[in-house]
């Protein structure tokens, strides 16, 4: 049994196959494809090698990724979501259960069965996440939900190994990159996923263990076949509805700095708009935006002290800034910054941050002419986007960031008030 599952998943994506190993001590990493497998592995920035360097595919076989251009039954029915924030086409032929807020289907033959559900309806248990490794690429796009969605959502398949050849399955689903098998539904500040997930049985008849390459063989047939490719098509047919689709907002101009703050000990001072809730009891200055998007805390670190977690939380920059008017106040340069910062508790727990940072301060601004013992710390953050759960890769931040750039609608007054903060004379004087 340890043996069979340590083979946990064969990937197939596109027009090439890829074993991909779970985490026991003898197994190879997905990423570091043996010789002896005669495999080839899906490198980690998800490019997709040729079909001929790929052994595990015959000469006749169709490629995974035309599966649904096989023999399907017709979609003929559709369900949507009881909040009508996805929908799904699917045969008639095939006994669907509706009762429980989302679909379950079953193949005629019994041979395929599976689901679409939010995840706030019907989400996986842990060991969804535990009990498999899946390589998630690029190179196998769901078209519709990924124009819907503005990023890449991708249709896998892959070959599970059960405790008897018997129990052997070929998956199928929908994922976003690093999501584990989940797709974000759209909705603005939502954590809720979609989860899509079938799963074809009898595709192991040897009633033996399979090796690396007939397992990859048995997944390619599985996807070739009259239910892979009508299971296929079912999962293309998803759409995420218009009314939950991220429509972004119009940005617009910042808002109005009327109002202004001066720390009590004159060491700065800001603008900011009066619709923004501003909180000033704690000796600095902690704003709200109207909308939510937005939290902001500007202070010196001797009335709020910057904990560790700053200074070693991972962090991937945004492209660029623009230089701050405290330059010329300091004679040293000074500039606006964004940046995503992942936790290191968890992934939900990661913010987009905009702030002010001299070279190399990890987001601070010295006082006194770099001479002194306090810095002025500026953070401006907001809940990213990212409904993956998972740890993202430096690209897949970096566009969560624009993203929360280009749509955010508080992102101008965030950068207006950032661009009004100045250093009182004793802060820069050092009188």
């Amino acid at each position: 049994m340890a043996q069979r599952k340590a083979r946990n998943w064969a990937i197939t994506l596109g027009i090439s196959t890829t074993i991909a190993l779970t985490g026991c001590s003898t197994s190879t990493p997905a990423s570091t494809a043996s010789e002896t497998q005669q495999t080839t592995a899906l490198d980690a920035s998800g490019t997709t090698p040729s079909a001929a360097s790929s052994t595990a595919h015959s000469g006749t076989a169709q490629p995974a990724a035309t599966g649904a251009e096989q023999t399907t039954g017709a979609l003929t029915e559709t369900y949507t979501a009881p909040d009508e924030s996805y929908s799904v086409k699917y045969p008639s032929s095939w006994k669907a259960t509706t009762d429980k807020g989302y679909l379950e289907l079953t193949s005629p033959d019994g041979t395929v069965t599976g689901h679409v559900s939010a995840t706030g309806t019907y989400a996986p248990g842990e060991e969804w996440f535990t009990d498999r490794h899946l390589d998630h690429k690029n190179s196998y796009p769901a078209e519709r939900l990924t124009e819907l969605l503005g990023t890449t959502v991708s249709l896998y398949s892959g070959f599970k190994a059960g405790d008897s050849p018997e129990q052997d399955v070929v998956a199928h689903g929908l994922t976003q990159v690093n999501a584990s098998g989940m797709v974000g539904l759209g909705k603005t500040n939502s954590k809720e996923e979609l989860w899509a997930s079938f799963e074809q049985t009898g595709v192991n008849t040897t009633g033996k263990a399979l090796t690396d390459a007939e397992a990859a063989e048995a997944t390619e047939k599985a996807v070739t076949s009259e239910n892979g490719a009508t299971t296929q098509a079912i999962l293309k047919s998803v759409e995420i509805t218009p009314e939950a689709s991220p429509e972004p907002p119009a940005q617009g101009e910042a808002e109005a700095l009327t109002e202004t703050y001066t720390a009590p000990d004159g060491r700065y001072s800001l603008k900011y708009p009066s619709s923004w809730t501003a909180k000033t009891d704690q000796s600095y200055l902690e704003l709200t935006s109207p909308s939510g998007e937005f939290t902001g805390r500007v202070a010196t670190t001797d009335m709020r002290p910057a904990t560790e977690e700053w200074f070693t939380s991972t962090r991937t920059m945004g492209d660029g800034g623009v230089e701050s008017p405290i330059t010329e106040q300091l004679g040293s340069p000074v500039n606006t910054y964004s940046a995503y910062v992942h936790s290191p508790e968890s992934a939900d727990k990661d913010q987009a941050l905009y702030g002010l940072t001299q070279v190399n301060s990890s987001g601070m601004v010295s006082l006194l002419n770099g001479s002194g013992t306090g810095e002025l710390w500026v953070e401006f953050f907001a809940t990213p986007p990212t409904v993956t759960n998972q740890a993202l890769s430096h690209e897949e931040a970096k566009e969560i960031l624009h993203k929360v750039d280009t749509t955010y609608t508080d992102v101008p007054t965030v950068k207006a008030i950032l661009q009004s903060i100045r250093l009182g004379d004793t802060a820069v004087s050092g009188g």
